[in-house]
């Protein structure tokens, strides 16, 4: 996960209180909470994963940490937002939808992430072996 229960308690406008209000419980159910940064890694490693391989640890990339945390943060605080019958704030809505086109520019290749060179991710190959095959043309020639 790239962001932290603490971070989202940090970043919601109204901290705690907001929280609870948008969890629908006080004080705030952190599972919730929880929940929604698990939703939004998800959607990160989703998008991000088609270009990069991305370390489960990012602390060795301070930048890349930030960087990932604000998005995380952007697509957690829509989808904390999406649980209320309150009016989303419009600025919530411009943030997600700016990470989500970012997300996409970034797995199209027409941007980078901050730091990314060291986490181009390969393009691996697999190998396979096994026995000889047992239904060969040679071998079914003819019975059909």
């Amino acid at each position: 996960m790239f962001a932290t229960v603490a971070d989202v308690e940090q970043r919601i406008e109204g901290g705690t209180d907001a929280l609870a209000v948008l969890t629908g419980v006080t004080p705030y159910d952190a599972d919730v909470v929880t929940a929604a940064i698990e939703g939004a890694s998800g959607t990160i490693v989703a998008w991000v994963g088609r270009r990069y391989a991305l370390p489960a640890d990012t602390s060795a990339y301070p930048t890349l940490a930030a960087f990932l945390r604000e998005l995380s943060l952007d697509l957690v605080e829509i989808s904390l937002w999406g649980r209320v019958r309150e009016q989303m704030p419009q600025r919530v809505k411009d943030k997600a939808d700016a990470a989500r086109q970012l997300l996409a520019a970034i797995a199209a290749g027409e941007a980078a992430l901050p730091g990314g060179d060291a986490l181009e991710a390969s393009g691996g190959s697999a190998q396979v072996t096994g026995s000889e095959r047992v239904f060969t043309r040679q071998k079914m020639d003819g019975m059909f």
